[in-house]
């Protein structure tokens, strides 16, 4: 599962990124639900670029169900 996720991200991430970007992927804890085994309780982040970039997009997969700005 990690796999297919971190190949998916990268074939969508790298067409855009330059051949000098620096990428780094990294897994993180995640929500523990109820239910769900450990192993899929992981959130994957993608960092492409450098550290000392201006500016952050951040992509957020999912539903209208995810956080919200106020």
């Amino acid at each position: 599962m990690r796999r297919l996720l971190a190949i998916t991200v990268l074939a969508v991430a790298l067409p855009g990124a330059s051949a000098h970007a620096a990428l780094h992927v990294t897994w993180m804890q995640g929500f523990a639900a109820a239910g769900t085994p450990a192993k899929y309780d992981k959130v994957g982040v993608l960092k492409v670029g450098p550290a000392s970039a201006r500016n952050v997009l951040v992509l957020e997969p999912g539903t209208s169900a995810g956080p919200t700005l106020s």
